[in-house]
């Protein structure tokens, strides 16, 4: 699944208006106002956790899929890290691993520890959050 697909189902499963892809607009509240957009929701989501240009064509050429449940660790786990103080984060999900930024909530690149067999090293981490 592509991260923006996640994305989507994960806005859809939040109950975010317009995640479901359908073209009803929002129900206006009483005072004229919509209650959601999908545009706003989807820009505070981005705001929590994001993935650089480099991330997603990591995640494309590696092949590598996030659950519902790993997106919500990863955002759990950014959390913890900026509660903490820590700016870059190793974050090891499962098999995989995340270096984020964390003040920005950016995650930099990811990689599947089963994607080419060799050995990672990851440098100028100030923390790392094991899940």
């Amino acid at each position: 699944m592509r991260v923006s697909d996640l994305f989507l189902r994960h806005l859809e499963s939040i109950g975010a208006a317009g995640a479901s892809g359908n073209s009803q607009r929002p129900q206006n509240s009483s005072a004229g106002q919509p209650k959601v957009r999908f545009e706003d929701a989807l820009r505070e989501s981005e705001s929590k956790i994001s993935f650089s240009k480099h991330a997603k064509k990591r995640l494309d050429e590696r092949g590598i899929e996030l659950s519902e449940g790993e997106l919500r660790q990863l955002g759990s786990a950014i959390e913890m890290a900026q509660a903490k103080g820590i700016k870059d984060t190793l974050v090891l999900i499962g098999g995989k691993a995340f270096i984020v930024n964390t003040p920005t909530g950016t995650v930099i690149t990811v990689v599947d520890g089963s994607s080419d067999g060799e050995p990672k090293v990851f440098s100028n981490l100030n923390g790392a959050v094991v899940l």
